[in-house]
């Protein structure tokens, strides 16, 4: 019987600006899993790089990756996924060719491909996901038959802004459609979202809504905030992040997911 579950972000959230794990964070989670509530990574990173931080952390509970296309355990046994349809993956990346951003897919087997990205845009990925990405001279949805969990844009923020409005008036009614950070844009399946798949492991798992905390910094975190029974959004969120939850923290450079957590201690 668990206490209580606990899903956190990565980047921005539990990682510092820098993309470390701070020993306060650490502490803090190994004291909550002590007293009995299970804990999760809830992430835009692929399973690889979750699991990675997962077995720094010694978390045994399944993790969301893909801004929460897939549910899976930390030895990779998938649970649960939302995968996009190789049919619309086309129709956006066609849509998209009049725009002057890179593009990326990722699939559910972890393969990233990106279309003859720039320096930056495979020095991120290999930052984020501990793995390089493919390169593609054009993107193909079946590039994997594993099955695209999203499609990714990164370029000029305007170019960005008139992708993701153009993208909203084709697809909003079929796809997930998150923009964050003014860098990245990401189309998934309809009910790919952290907060959807939060539920699914909590009910797996047996824990009421009421004793779920969730924790996040950006747009993608919205629905879990608010699905949580006690939403935290980080000091470094945005204002129209910060407004869905129930308790604003210190920053992820102060330790914020630590500072949270206290709460419960």
């Amino acid at each position: 019987m668990y206490s209580g579950l606990i899903a956190i972000d990565m980047d921005g959230t539990l990682l510092d600006p820098q993309g470390r794990l701070s020993e306060a964070n650490r502490s803090a989670i190994a004291e909550l899993r002590q007293r009995g509530y299970a804990v999760t990574l809830a992430t835009g990173r692929i399973h690889a790089s979750a699991a990675y931080f997962a077995e720094v952390l010694g978390l045994n509970t399944a993790l969301i990756s893909h801004q929460g296309a897939l549910l899976t355990e930390v030895d990779g046994a998938r649970l649960h996924e939302r995968v996009l349809d190789a049919g619309l993956v086309q129709q956006v990346i066609d849509l998209s060719r009049t725009y002057v951003v890179e593009r990326g897919c990722f699939y559910s087997n972890d393969d990233v491909a990106v279309e003859d990205g720039s320096d930056r845009l495979n020095s991120d990925l290999l930052r984020f996901n501990r793995q390089p990405p493919q390169t593609a001279a054009q993107l193909k949805p079946a590039l994997s038959a594993a099955g695209a969990t999203k499609v990714m844009f990164t370029g000029p923020q305007a170019e960005l802004e008139r992708l993701y409005l153009l993208l909203q008036e084709y697809f909003a009614n079929q796809a997930h459609i998150v923009y964050m950070e003014r860098r990245f844009l990401e189309v998934l399946h309809g009910q790919a979202t952290k907060g959807q798949t939060l539920r699914v492991l909590a009910e797996r798992l047996g824990i009421a809504r009421e004793r779920v905390i969730a924790i996040g910094d950006e747009a993608n975190d919205i629905d879990m905030i608010r699905y949580a029974g006690y939403g935290v959004a980080m000091g470094n969120a945005p204002q129209d992040v910060q407004k869905h939850a129930d308790f604003v923290t210190i920053s992820n450079a102060e330790d914020g997911v630590a500072h949270a957590l206290r709460k419960f201690l």
